[in-house]
């Protein structure tokens, strides 16, 4: 059931909603943008009675799309900036300074552990650990009979992080 933000805003007022849960379609929704829009406004439920809560598995993807998205970009960076050097003349030490100077030294997977890791903290939200909580054989099972949240088509294996949550 997808709820309006005014109805989840009504729902925390009347005492109703003490839980909020987010799937990786929110974070892919928001570009994953953890500093603005939607996702920054998770920080007013920190220290309330509503607690904002992520699967071990959600926040794994999340964490794995914001490594490829920082991958690309930075793919990205090096053509332009080895373009510019063609065009422009311009060495490869400057270009190298120029790479370093917008992305750092940290590589995509430590600056996504970090950015996901800070918007965590800011937003004091919580991770359920499924180790314990998910039977394996329930989800197995689940996944061949093509069972919700899985489906028919090819990409129903992309389903197993949504699976573990339902589970």
């Amino acid at each position: 059931m997808k709820w309006t933000e005014e109805e989840i805003a009504a729902a925390v007022s009347e005492g109703t909603l003490n839980a909020l849960s987010l799937d990786t379609s929110v974070f892919d929704g928001e570009r994953n943008r953890f500093e603005h829009g939607l996702l920054v406004r998770l920080r007013q439920f920190k220290d309330t009675d509503v607690s904002v809560v992520l699967a071990e598995a959600v926040r794994r993807e999340v964490q794995a799309h914001v490594a490829k998205a920082a991958a690309e970009d930075q793919d990205k960076l090096r053509a332009a900036l080895r373009g510019i050097g063609l065009t422009w003349q311009i060495d490869s030490e400057r270009r190298d300074s120029a790479f370093k100077t917008a992305c750092g030294d940290e590589a995509p997977v430590a600056f996504a552990e970090r950015r996901v890791s800070q918007f965590l903290a800011d937003s004091g939200i919580e991770i359920i650990d499924s180790a314990g909580r998910v039977r394996v054989e329930d989800l197995l099972r689940d996944y061949f009979m093509a069972k919700a949240p899985f489906g028919k088509t090819a990409d129903k294996k992309n389903e197993f992080p949504d699976a573990i949550t339902v589970f």
